[in-house]
């Protein structure tokens, strides 16, 4: 119903990037931790297949983020969020290199 009206940081990838171009049909789908996510960035802003290099230091994201709080939820709020996002987990499911720890209904 109204998963669209999401804020973009809950906002189910399956109703945003991949909404119109389901992930199959695109060159490259990874997480941010993924091995060589970096250099796959690097290759598409820079439209060179040669700046893919293989798998090594210089391909790995530095992780940080500016949000320093923590979010609790309740027990009713991650029920509501699987369910949200369970299209989501089926869509991207083997695109992901770590399993999530949140639960697919």
């Amino acid at each position: 119903g109204r998963e669209g009206l999401l804020n973009v940081h809950f906002l189910p990838q399956h109703l945003g990037c991949f909404k119109d171009v389901p992930p199959s049909m695109w060159t490259v789908v990874t997480t941010i931790s993924g091995p060589n996510a970096l250099c796959s960035l690097k290759s598409v802003v820079s439209k060179s297949a040669n700046n893919m290099s293989n798998t090594d230091d210089d391909c790995q994201m530095i992780k940080t983020h500016n949000y320093t709080r923590s979010v609790d939820l309740s027990r009713a709020d991650e029920v509501i969020l699987d369910r949200i996002t369970s299209k989501e987990y089926e869509m991207l499911g083997q695109y992901l290199i770590m399993h999530s720890n949140v639960g697919v209904l």
